[in-house]
């Protein structure tokens, strides 16, 4: 009689000590599916990340041409400039030769008016 209550007494350890080691069974699957969630996630993250990467090296590309077509244009407005100048100047010398050609054509005038004076002069004469 003694014999069955220690028999029972050693079933209901072993069957305690099974039901624990089902538990922690069910506990580390549980934790496997979480890791392998998270490991999931991780890559998700590197990924992002990474391409994330490859936008901001396309953007400082990007903004390297940018700043090179800047550059260009800086370097056109300059030329533009001096070429502007070389206007002003061949315009300022256009003005000068516009009045000295009224002078000129002014002085042509006078000079076919006196020699006109003069032919009429050595008509009547003769």
């Amino acid at each position: 009689s003694e014999m069955c209550i220690r028999d029972r007494n050693k079933d209901g350890v072993i069957d305690d000590l099974r039901k624990e080691i089902d538990e922690l069974k069910r506990q580390i699957e549980e934790l496997e599916l979480a890791n392998g969630e998270k490991d999931k996630e991780i890559a998700q993250l590197r990924d992002n990340l990474e391409a994330k990467d490859n936008e901001l090296d396309k953007e400082k590309e990007n903004s390297a041409a940018l700043q090179t077509e800047i550059d260009d244009l800086k370097e056109a407005e300059g030329d533009l400039q001096d070429e502007i100048k070389n206007l002003k100047t061949l315009l300022l010398l256009k003005g000068d030769n516009d009045k000295l050609l009224v002078v000129l054509t002014g002085k042509n005038n006078d000079l076919n008016n006196k020699l006109k004076d003069l032919e009429d002069q050595d008509e009547r004469l003769n």
